[in-house]
């Protein structure tokens, strides 16, 4: 795997406050980023970096950025109570809140216009054809988000430790019990022995389900039965803040990208076996997003970009060869 930095931009502080970056994502066709920083969201260009847009629609710090699967539209949330949705040229089209709440997590489903926003009180499902957000109350603050494969249920990890999985109805089908703050959440698909997934098979059953703890660990949860149990656990040195999938464009392999308080994001195979550093910065890497194979992807390299705490933000190209053989260790 080579790695390459495609560009760099630093977002310089205001009133002598820094401004740190809460949230990234990448555009399903991989042209476009949008980055949370203070009350505003930038739209870049992936390629080279230009900055597109500077869009304020919120009062407060925006905590939280998020792409619809098709590229349409994404999404922003902050501390004002409001989520904003906005199409994908950066107009915006609606908003709605959870009143007197700070917004701390948005995630679109990966197969249909639907959105999960948390707060520390509750969280909420949009859907267009919705005349109102559905709302369920939660009993302690919701920090990450992760959708199944196949879209038919999210799991929620919040401040506590507690994770919980969730239908389409909202209702709890089964909780895990962590000790510390799970930061982030991942659904990926099970890729049997083969190194094949079936497409067959893309139902939420036959997910991994990887949390990201701030018992400095990464864990990996099938689920079996009506619960999910734990498969292995991947100590680390360092607390996960953000992870990402990477599916290659040769859609040969998947990786993982994590980043945290070891100031760098860090390239791990699916099972979680540290493989490299991809960066390293001078900053805790609060957020990182990387490209998927999608239909709607144009480009044949595969981009990681990362938003540090103390307001850089770096896009990086990897290329993947083939390795024909190995000698020795």
């Amino acid at each position: 795997m080579n790695s390459s930095l495609l560009w760099s931009d630093k977002v310089p502080e205001r009133d002598g406050t820094k401004s740190s970056i809460s949230d990234v994502s990448i555009s399903p066709d991989t042209n476009r980023i949008i980055v949370a920083v203070g009350n505003r969201v930038l739209l870049y260009n992936a390629e080279n970096g230009d900055l597109i847009e500077s869009l304020k629609a919120h009062k407060d710090m925006v905590f939280s950025v998020h792409y619809s699967h098709d590229g349409t539209r994404f999404a922003s949330g902050g501390a004002d109570s409001y989520v904003v949705i906005w199409k994908a040229n950066g107009q915006g089209l609606l908003k709605y809140d959870h009143p007197n709440a700070v917004i701390q997590k948005i995630k679109f489903c990966p197969t249909e216009i639907k959105l999960v926003s948390c707060t520390e009180t509750d969280f909420g499902i949009w859907k267009p054809d919705q005349k109102r957000v559905l709302k369920e109350k939660m009993t302690s603050r919701v920090i990450s988000i992760a959708w199944s494969t196949d879209g038919n249920t999210f799991a929620l990890g919040t401040i506590t430790g507690l994770i919980s999985i969730r239908n389409l109805l909202a209702e709890e089908i089964t909780r895990i019990e962590r000790k510390q703050p799970v930061w982030c959440l991942l659904f990926v698909p099970n890729i049997p022995s083969t190194g094949k997934a079936n497409s067959s098979d893309k139902t939420s059953d036959n997910d991994i389900l990887i949390s990201g703890c701030w018992q400095k660990a990464l864990s990996f949860y099938k689920l079996q039965g009506s619960n999910y149990k734990l498969q292995s656990e991947k100590t680390l040195s360092y607390y996960p803040c953000s992870i990402s999938y990477l599916s290659t464009s040769n859609n040969k392999s998947s990786f993982l990208i994590v980043s945290g308080s070891n100031k760098k994001a860090c390239l791990y195979s699916r099972e979680g076996v540290r493989l490299s550093d991809l960066i390293v910065k001078d900053s805790w890497v609060w957020s990182c997003a990387s490209s998927t194979l999608t239909s709607l992807t144009t480009n044949s390299s595969d981009k990681v970009v990362i938003g540090c705490d103390n307001g850089d933000i770096d896009t990086l190209s990897l290329h993947f060869t083939a390795v024909h053989a190995l000698y020795n260790d």
